[in-house]
């Protein structure tokens, strides 16, 4: 598996991609694992964490909603809040012909 998906990491030693499996290596007392060393920029690099976990991996949602943009973690296949789908649920909503709410 870790040939196959080796753990991946920005010129900073960030683990961008694959902390689970560096996890498993560390305990499992693994001394060395294949690395990848990831040369992207920022923008790529969010793309990639979002894109590796969207399977499989766990989210801090609250750190979604406030650091990231919904539109680009919807296209990069994490659904979550749309800021812009709620306004057009806001306006198909059917008026009270009473109250005109």
């Amino acid at each position: 598996m870790l040939e196959a998906r080796p753990i991946v990491v920005n010129p900073d030693g960030v683990i961008i991609g694959g902390n689970m499996r560096y996890k498993a290596c560390k305990a499992a007392g693994l001394k060395e694992a294949p690395v990848y060393f990831a040369t992207w920029g920022e923008a790529k690099e969010r793309e990639f964490t979002i894109k590796d976990n969207t399977s499989a991996g766990e989210h801090d949602f609250d750190v979604l909603a406030n650091e990231w943009d919904a539109t680009e973690l919807n296209q990069w296949g994490l659904n979550v809040w749309d800021p812009q789908e709620e306004e057009q649920e806001k306006e198909e909503k059917p008026k009270c012909e009473l109250c005109g709410k």
